[in-house]
């Protein structure tokens, strides 16, 4: 998802934690009463089928299916919200992931890179090859 929409990872990485923390299993409900899923906090009013209130389901999925380790149904959710509202539809990601925050998220990364064995390894054995890397949240 890196670049998707101009959006650099580490503002997903961001938005994941507030307020899920990286947990996949997530689930809140605001003042308003509206119910929200899973690591990225996907409206249940808006974005999916929660069996309870009347939704628009834009994602065409069950609001269940936000709750597993799996998320790329969530992601692919993620990706129809920021193509309709960008990333600042989120208040948990306007409120918190500003600027020195996504600096931290880039020092945090740059740190685990530049002294992690495996990445210092391909980097010596495959130097012309791109280097794709996946994210994995652990469950809780």
């Amino acid at each position: 998802m890196d670049g998707f929409r101009g959006i650099e990872v580490k503002k997903l990485v961001c938005l994941s934690q507030f307020p899920a923390e990286g947990n996949t299993r997530h689930y809140a409900v605001d003042h308003r009463n509206i119910p929200y899923y899973g690591i990225f906090q996907l409206s249940g009013h808006e974005w999916c089928d929660n069996g309870r209130h009347t939704t628009q389901n834009k994602c065409n999925t069950s609001c269940n299916n936000f709750l597993d380790d799996n998320i790329r149904d969530d992601v692919q959710c993620l990706k129809k919200v920021l193509t309709e509202y960008r990333i600042n539809h989120w208040r948990h990601y306007k409120n918190n992931c500003n600027l020195n925050t996504l600096r931290i998220y880039n020092l945090k990364c740059a740190f685990f890179f530049e002294n992690d064995k495996w990445y210092k390894n391909l980097v010596r054995d495959e130097p012309r090859k791109p280097l794709k890397i996946h994210i994995h949240f652990p469950s809780t």
